[in-house]
């Protein structure tokens, strides 16, 4: 959803009453697909809207998820 982080705040805010933001219909907003090939890397910031689509391989998709955080000096 590009520059969907501009307008976050503006979205959450359009939501029916109780809706669940994870849990909505996709087709009413503006998601682009992300074009990688088998090995490529793809970082994105975790607040922001992202999935994946679903597996249509022969084989079982491997991922790794990392976090990373600012060091925190004592």
């Amino acid at each position: 959803m590009p520059s969907c982080h501009h307008k976050f705040d503006e979205r959450l805010k359009s939501l029916l009453l109780g809706a669940d933001p994870q849990n909505q219909n996709w087709t009413n907003f503006d998601v682009k697909p992300i074009a990688s090939n088998a090995g490529d890397l793809i970082v994105w910031r975790h607040s922001l809207p992202h999935g994946s689509s679903p597996n249509s391989a022969q084989s079982p998709r491997i991922v790794q998820y990392f976090n990373m955080k600012p060091v925190v000096q004592p």
